[in-house]
């Protein structure tokens, strides 16, 4: 079985030095990769270099699939109701077929929001938003989810919840890596951990 991604001794180098030491990553199908590391470590730098965000100051990366990144931030105008949040994202991503995408009102009842589908994305909780920004993953889908610290601000039924998604979207034989740094991911899936190391080293 072939991998999704497939990155090979892939650094980046901020200030002429190294963000993390070089890495690889070997990310295959119904994969869940758990990157850890301490706070500066380079964890969210090597998801957007996996994302093709920023392009790696060393090594190649090889991609075969849709990817969709969602930051340590839920990534939602505050402007907009919950439900036009998904409705403009179903627009602008689009969905891979290989993976049935949800109606936004779907996306919403499934987040547990749906009573807040009128409400503007700036009057939820942090908890809500960060549900609602997830939520972006259920109307439009990708093969590749590259998601940066996903259980920030959920409460215990929140965090249940993210680990669903994720043991949802890896039967259907989709990938994930994610970075988390308080909780960590409850899964049935089988789960790889890569550990990143910094690399302030001058290049």
């Amino acid at each position: 079985m072939d991998s999704v991604i497939h990155a090979q001794q892939i650094s980046f180098h901020r200030h002429g030095e190294r963000v993390f030491v070089p890495t690889n990553v070997a990310l295959m199908p119904g994969q869940l990769c758990l990157i850890r590391g301490q706070n500066g470590s380079g964890k969210t730098t090597l998801l957007r270099l996996l994302a093709g965000i920023v392009h790696p100051s060393e090594g190649t990366i090889a991609r075969h699939g849709s990817v969709a990144f969602i930051g340590h931030r839920p990534g939602v105008k505050k402007d907009l109701t919950a439900l036009d949040v998904l409705k403009f994202y179903a627009e602008f991503a689009g969905a891979d077929p290989l993976y049935g995408a949800m109606s936004p009102q779907a996306a919403l009842h499934a987040a547990g929001l749906a009573r807040q589908a009128r409400q503007r994305a700036g009057q939820l909780s942090a908890g809500q938003r960060q549900r609602l920004g997830l939520a972006r993953l259920l109307v439009a889908p990708k093969t590749i989810w590259l998601l940066d610290e996903p259980y920030t601000s959920l409460d215990a039924d929140g965090c249940a919840w993210v680990d669903g998604l994720l043991d949802q979207h890896l039967a259907l034989n989709g990938s994930v890596a994610v970075a988390a740094h308080v909780y960590q991911p409850k899964l049935n899936a089988p789960t790889d951990v890569l550990d990143v190391q910094p690399g302030a080293q001058h290049a």
